[in-house]
């Protein structure tokens, strides 16, 4: 099995509380001698307006650090 990861992810502010800091690198740490990490690169816009459309996309890119980790986020999918 192989887990998607970037440590990107981790910068992402949430208000819930499984997001608490550490948390998500204390679970990677145990699972990574089990599953293959694998580190994903970004979507392309152009993937991302076949399930989106171009006005959202580009709401999501205002936002700033959110539409980054995004692009990683759908790049893993």
């Amino acid at each position: 099995m192989k887990v998607v990861y970037h440590p990107r992810y981790a910068e992402v502010y949430s208000s819930d509380p499984a997001a608490k800091a550490g948390r998500m690198e204390s679970a990677l740490r145990e699972v990574s001698p089990l599953f293959e990490l694998v580190t994903p690169g970004p979507a392309a816009v152009e993937d991302l307006t076949l399930v989106h459309s171009p006005r959202h996309v580009e709401d999501v890119r205002r936002m700033g650090l959110t539409y980054d980790i995004a692009l990683l986020a759908a790049g893993g999918a």
